[in-house]
């Protein structure tokens, strides 16, 4: 529901929040939110989970919150959600299983090492080691050698134990093996929340 006033848009709200992008900004936040009655605020792109949640302050704040860390402390009541996938499904469908194990990845921490030279010791998978992001295969290539693989491995993102490949993997009808650290060792619990 929405209401004109002098000072904007008022009533309830969702707000989409750039967290990593606002780390300092939380006093403008603060100002821009207090004009709704309600507000749903989406925080995102804080894998580093440096926005400043504890110090969000309004009356009727449900927060929700992609990435989370399992070390800092959440408002009660916060909603978690991960990276998601980019839609896979919409480049290539599901299809019959060819290959034991599929990985590609870039090299950018040692857990993905460890994740790359270990699959590549399992018999007919696919390994493919990469420099980049997205920069190893076309993504309808990647996605249908994903499609076609009992087994992903999902080594963990450079600051967050959630990754793409761990939804494109569900996407494409494989079973994703995730990572239960971040590359610091620490997050257990990350994917409990």
């Amino acid at each position: 529901e929405w209401s004109a006033s002098p000072l904007g848009i008022t009533g309830s709200a969702v707000v989409v929040l750039p967290g990593g992008n606002h780390v300092d900004d939380v006093g403008w936040v603060n100002a821009e939110l207090s004009v709704f009655d309600s507000v749903i605020l989406v925080i995102t792109s804080d894998e580093g989970a440096e926005f400043p949640v504890g110090d969000l302050d309004h009356p009727n704040l449900k927060l929700w919150v992609q990435t989370p860390r399992p070390e800092v402390q959440y408002p009660v009541g916060t909603q978690f959600f991960g990276v998601g996938s980019g839609r896979a499904w919409e480049h290539v469908k599901p299809t019959a299983k060819e290959h034991r194990l599929f990985i590609s990845a870039q090299r950018t921490h040692s857990r993905r090492d460890d994740a790359i030279a270990n699959s590549a010791r399992v018999s007919n998978s696919v390994v493919n080691s990469t420099t980049g992001f997205m920069q190893g295969m076309r993504r309808d290539e990647y996605l249908k050698v994903m499609s076609e693989a009992w087994w992903c491995p999902a080594p963990s993102g450079i600051q967050t134990q959630d990754s793409f490949r761990f939804n494109e993997a569900l996407e494409m009808g494989s079973i994703p093996i995730p990572d239960g650290l971040r590359p610091d060792g620490q997050g257990r619990g990350y994917w409990n929340m």
